[in-house]
């Protein structure tokens, strides 16, 4: 059934006969789009996260993760953040 806000949703479930068995539920985190390692020919970044053939451009998000995680990526999206300031400092400082 369809349910809508304001709803009794517990009631709606209950009246359809549903079970929590009979319930899919995804969500999703896009990761794995733009890879990085060390290979020119299958990966778009390097090792140090900096796109290929763009001077001064890298990625630093859910796309370099080599496919979707079991987990959120939020900590290790922040670590490679970091990684990657910490890259930058010592090439400007």
């Amino acid at each position: 059934p369809v349910v809508r806000r304001g709803q009794d949703v517990a009631r709606i479930v209950k009246e359809a006969g549903l079970r929590p068995i009979d319930l899919e539920a995804a969500a999703f985190h896009p990761l794995g789009t733009c890879g990085m390692g060390p290979d020119p020919a299958l990966f778009p970044l390097d090792t140090s996260l900096r796109f290929r053939t763009r001077d001064g451009l890298y990625v630093v998000d859910g796309s370099v993760m080599p496919s979707s995680l079991a987990v959120n990526p939020q900590l290790t999206i922040m670590a490679l953040s970091l990684r990657l300031a910490d890259h930058l400092c010592e090439q400007v400082l």
